[in-house]
């Protein structure tokens, strides 16, 4: 299958829309052809406006019945040429059906469709793969042009685009870099590989040609006991075991699903406000296996035991973080925190026994307000040791009627609760 595959791929480098016509194909390949035909990679391209027979010379297509021919407007008078069918014959490479085929090969994990972007300066996502140490981004290389320097420039701006991410970009036809280009590359991250003709086989880098699993996830939340570990593409380090980190480990554990900020406080994707005197949200199973019902009081409510604590706990956080603010003299943070205090008291006044408060906002908007503090204070608190994570996580973080997790490179992060 070599012969027919070096034409693929000879045309996915020069254009990110390939065409061939049936006439190109090389002699013997009927099996080939059926073969990519059946898997959607080749598909019919309909009949072109014109074809090129042969070097400088092309024919505008013209059908009369059922019949083709080809005009050369460049002849003195022009006459029409009769065409064959296999003249006129041209397929379209499907590139994601190529890409889903590399990923089959080439055991790598596939960028689902809603987080693999589309192509960009000739580069596209096509997913990950695992070596000893972690994962790195796959892209596959269309139309780079063949100027070192352009090569180069892309690549070099893909390293600054996602400087915490390791990348192996393929190319159909291995480029003319230098061995001082490729080692620079290799510094910032970015390494380069092509196809093997025969077996559409990645001939991977060094670097990543061992496929053995990797020894830490990229991107994990691990509860830990009094603390939560973060991995964050070959970083770690560590949270306090406080509510807050359970709320960002509720969101970052499926970050397909819109969490409301009732489901993020109870960790039950069924649970729903209800609004009434007593402001009532049941709720249902938390991932450490206990069951709640909590009560969010504007007054008159009354909640369990479990939960008055809980807020309580949440009450506290606020406190410790108010008294960090002032132990640092940061006036902004202090007025930040203040305010927040003050909205927490005015929301569980009863709970808290400070009497009976006005409230105008429902129970959602209450444990929304709950959730984005006890989640910012903890993000605040990692900021000071380890800013590049905190700013990615609030970054990609979206804290408002709907609670979610964006990803940037489709990474999925690998969350570990509580044991129940």
């Amino acid at each position: 299958m070599s012969a027919l595959n070096t034409l693929l791929l000879a045309r996915l480098d020069l254009t990110p829309s390939p065409v061939v016509g049936l006439r190109e194909l090389p002699p013997h390949t009927d099996a080939e052809l059926s073969d990519f035909k059946r898997c959607g990679v080749l598909v019919d391209a309909g009949i072109p406006e014109e074809i090129v027979l042969e070097p400088g010379r092309s024919l505008r297509i013209k059908k009369i019945g059922a019949n083709f021919f080809g005009i050369d407007d460049d002849e003195e008078c022009p006459r029409p040429h009769k065409l064959t069918p296999e003249d006129v014959t041209q397929y379209r490479i499907a590139v994601p059906a190529f890409v889903a085929r590399l990923v089959s090969l080439n055991q790598i994990e596939g960028a689902s469709p809603a987080s693999s972007p589309a192509l960009a300066c000739g580069l596209l996502l096509i997913g990950r793969k695992a070596t000893p140490d972690g994962l790195v981004n796959v892209w596959l290389a269309l139309a780079l042009g063949s100027e070192p320097a352009t090569i180069v420039g892309r690549l070099a701006q893909l390293a600054m685009d996602d400087a915490h991410a390791r990348h192996v970009t393929i190319f159909p036809r291995w480029p003319s870099l230098s061995p001082s280009d490729l080692s620079a590359l290799s510094e910032k991250g970015v390494h380069l590989a092509d196809l093997d003709p025969v077996s559409l086989g990645i001939r991977w880098p060094n670097a990543v040609r061992r496929n053995s699993a990797p020894t830490a996830p990229d991107y994990a939340l691990i509860h830990e006991g009094a603390t939560w570990r973060i991995h964050f593409l070959g970083e770690q380090c560590t949270i306090p075991d406080k509510n807050g980190s359970l709320y960002l480990a509720r969101i970052l554990s499926d970050h397909r699903y819109q969490w409301t900020p009732t489901e993020v406080y109870t960790g039950n994707k069924n649970a729903v406000a209800k609004s009434s005197n007593s402001r009532t949200a049941t709720m249902g199973d938390q991932e450490d296996g206990t069951r709640i019902s909590q009560t969010m009081s504007a007054g008159a409510g009354r909640v369990s035991d479990q939960d008055a604590a809980r807020i309580r706990a949440d009450r506290q956080e606020l406190m410790e973080a108010l008294r960090q603010a002032q132990r640092e003299e940061d006036a902004a943070e202090e007025a930040r925190i203040t305010e927040e205090l003050d909205q927490f008291d005015e929301t569980y006044a009863s709970t808290l026994g400070l009497g009976n408060r006005s409230r105008s906002d429902g129970p959602e908007e209450s444990a929304r307000k709950n959730v984005s503090t006890q989640i910012s204070n903890i993000l605040n608190g990692l900021a000071k040791t380890h800013a590049t994570i905190a700013k990615h996580i609030r970054e990609h973080l979206s804290l408002g009627s709907a609670m979610t997790y964006t990803p940037y490179r489709g990474e999925v992060w690998t969350v570990v609760f509580p044991k129940k």
